[in-house]
């Protein structure tokens, strides 16, 4: 335990030294670096990741991406930059540890996830590699991040620690920021005590969502990065604040490249280009330069994995020598569908007359598996019932002539909501929508 939390200190380390550096060159922000911060630093890893990968295997620059990163984080230290509680990110780091010291790979990284992370960190960017296995083309900027950290320290490899890391700065950042942004850290807080509510009463171990703790996935990463950009979304006093917007775009960006179902979340970016337009803001800072070239290379990298730009949605997909194609890029695109809706019925999951070209599934889908699943019933009976509070109050105000408060930022997160469960419904298994469900309870 005591070594675990050794890489895992190393690694934050590293990660806020580059968190420094980001603020200082694409912010031009030399004050103190937050706890919430941390996602500047993924951010720039991320997107060297990327890039470097196209030319060269991660391995050959891993080593030295640590060693800059240390460097970084000692010279922000000793300029005092740091306004971070170090004794209680540790408390929370043993925490984690702890709870999942007997938790097991989970399957899907022992199917996909590694086999990711080892291209990535073997080999420069492979050409046509979705042909080897459609899931290689699933571009998720995470695997790249994780990437980087695929090496072995005294027989640990820090890439099954790293989840541990965002949890911690999770919590970390619900406590030591909730003089900054109130409804952020309330709404988080509420979050938490669901996610730690729903393990502790799941008769399995730490329950579907904490079992995935010490394995490189990305299901549980996208929630947490989901849950913070709706928490930040609905700040709506700190939304005014120009740190606030700069930190929604990056979580809104990890979330879209880590999982492309947090697509919707899109809107939210189009939602803030609107609002400075407005206030007539620079587009042309460094950061949305920044932003602009991640997207691209992002996109690049998927095109070279699959022939899309945006693997599996087929509409954006060619046809070339080296590429999946649209046909089975749609092919796969169903199984996965056909697979999740299916699965759990008594009807045969590859009839695609059954699972993909009706609406026959859903019932059966309902009844075998939506009612058997903790998350999802209680979840569902939360909101029925709040829902229901609410529209009552409504009608209350009404009545009594009482003013009725209209929060558009709340409307509109109500909207995506329910669109990204509608499009969570494609591949209804709940570890793909966990971000969604737990942030509509939440909300």
């Amino acid at each position: 335990m005591l070594f675990s939390l050794l890489i895992i200190s190393i690694i934050s380390i590293i990660i806020y030294g580059y968190s420094g550096f980001f603020k200082a060159i694409f912010l031009n922000d030399t004050g103190a670096i937050i706890p919430i911060d941390f996602i500047y630093g993924i951010l720039f890893l991320s997107f060297l990741s990327i890039f470097i990968n196209f030319f060269i295997p991660l391995a050959n620059v891993s080593h030295l991406l640590f060693l800059v990163g240390i460097i970084l984080f000692i010279y922000f230290f000793l300029k005092k930059k740091f306004s971070v509680n170090y004794l209680a990110l540790i408390l929370i780091f043993s925490f984690f540890i702890f709870i999942s010291s007997n938790n097991n790979l989970v399957y899907d990284s022992k199917l996909y996830h590694l086999q990711t992370i080892k291209y990535n960190y073997q080999f420069k960017t492979i050409l046509g590699l979705s042909n080897i296995e459609p899931r290689l083309g699933m571009n998720s900027i995470w695997h790249s991040f994780l990437s980087i950290f695929n090496i072995s320290i005294a027989g640990y490899n820090p890439i099954y620690f790293i989840n541990i890391l965002i949890y911690s700065f999770f919590v970390n950042s619900i406590f030591q920021e909730k003089k900054i942004f109130k409804n952020y850290s309330l709404y988080l807080i509420i979050s938490l005590l669901y996610i730690l509510t729903y393990s502790l009463f799941h008769p399995y171990n730490n329950g579907t969502i904490l079992n995935n703790i010490g394995s490189p996935e990305v299901d549980t990463i996208s929630m947490l990065f989901f849950i913070i950009t709706i928490s930040l979304f609905l700040d709506v006093d700190a939304f005014k604040k120009k740190n606030v917007v700069n930190l929604l775009l990056a979580f809104i960006f990890l979330s879209i490249t880590t999982k492309i179902s947090n697509i919707l979340l899109f809107v939210i970016a189009i939602f803030i280009l609107i609002y400075k337009f407005k206030l007539k803001e620079n587009f042309f800072s460094k950061y949305y330069f920044f932003l602009s070239a991640a997207s691209i290379v992002w996109i690049l990298k998927s095109f070279l994995l699959s022939g899309c730009l945006i693997f599996p949605i087929k509409q954006t997909c060619f046809n070339l020598k080296w590429s999946l194609g649209h046909e089975n890029v749609e092919g796969y695109k169903n199984i996965i569908s056909a697979f999740n809706r299916g699965i759990f019925t008594k009807q045969e999951w590859s009839n695609f007359d059954f699972t993909i070209n009706s609406f026959d599934w859903f019932l059966p889908w309902f009844k075998h598996y939506f009612l058997n699943t903790e998350l999802l019933t209680i979840s569902f009976v939360i909101i029925l019932f709040l829902l229901t509070l609410n529209i009552l109050l409504i009608f209350k105000n009404y009545f009594l002539k009482k003013k009725i408060n209209f929060n558009r930022n709340e409307f509109l997160i109500l909207i995506i909501l329910i669109f990204s469960l509608y499009l969570w419904l494609n591949a209804p298994e709940i570890r793909l929508g966990y971000g969604p469900i737990i942030s509509i309870t939440v909300f």
